[in-house]
């Protein structure tokens, strides 16, 4: 199962985790914050809690994660949502409004043995996206593009460019899976969410969050290696290594040793997208 989507279902909407699994996104993110109206987050957490052996025998039998979005720690629910996480012991937690790398260590204490998904949110967010990144328990970082839109005043989300730029190179030094980049509001513009994927495959991404189930297939059609890929890497890789680690032209362009790690990462990571 390709781990490159993340498709959203709110929490107090049982009905519809079900569907959302049968997507085939790579990861379900079971939503306790911004989805769900403060007069119901008790009411979701006990959906949650009731449905949850279903939910995640057939998460197990379509090879989906299953991951919780709890609320962040300047709410009133952020224990709740704690103690939920560590008694159903999802996939992953994603953690919003991710700032302060001491917080994200005091739940990766809280939650050991499930990975933690900071969602870099805020300003503050960004100015410490590498220490966020080096915490142990991280599995990767995620963008969230609407709520940093908002609080940098910005009416179009290309000037979030230099974010993505950071949250790659955050990752990369911390050794992470790659980033994945956040949702494409436009539900009903498949040019728009193909243009955002292409992007965010240019700056390093390897994933994007899902808002609408329809957005599930296009988003793992575009980060999945095409054909024409894969065999440019199995070349890259015969021809490094018949020339025993010197350098090689390979399609007309030089290959020298990060071209071949590059394919060979590439190569090593197809198992995820089976």
């Amino acid at each position: 199962m390709s781990r490159c989507s993340y498709l959203f279902v709110p929490a107090d909407r049982s009905e519809r985790f079900s569907k959302a699994i049968a997507t085939g996104t790579g990861a379900v993110i079971i939503d306790l914050e911004d989805a769900v109206a403060e007069s119901a987050k008790d009411e979701a957490r006990r959906q949650l809690l009731s449905g949850w052996a279903g939910v995640t025998a057939q998460a197990r039998d379509s090879g989906t994660r299953i991951h919780i979005r709890i609320n962040s720690d300047d709410c009133g629910w952020l224990e709740e949502d704690l103690a939920l996480c560590t008694e159903l012991q999802p996939d992953g937690v994603v953690l919003p409004k991710a700032a302060d790398s001491v917080m994200v260590e005091d739940v990766a204490a809280r939650l050991r043995g499930i990975a933690l998904l900071p969602l870099i949110e805020t300003a503050r967010g960004v100015q410490h996206v590498d220490n966020l990144a080096q915490v142990a328990g991280v599995e990767r970082l995620v963008l969230g593009t609407v709520d940093l839109m908002h609080e940098i005043s910005a009416e179009e989300d290309e000037p979030l460019d230099y974010v993505r730029t950071r949250i790659v190179i955050a990752s990369r030094a911390a050794r992470l899976e790659g980033p994945v980049d956040g949702v494409c509001r436009a539900v009903s513009d498949p040019p728009r969410l193909l243009y955002e994927c292409t992007r965010a495959l240019r700056y390093g991404f390897a994933g994007k969050l899902c808002v609408h189930p329809k957005q599930v297939g296009a988003v793992n059609n575009a980060f999945t290696p095409s054909i024409q890929k894969i065999e440019w890497a199995h070349r890259v890789v015969a021809a490094y290594e018949t020339a025993n680690g010197g350098a090689v032209a390979v399609d007309g362009e030089m290959v020298d040793l990060p071209v071949f790690l590059r394919a060979k990462s590439l190569l090593s990571s197809l198992h995820q997208f089976n």
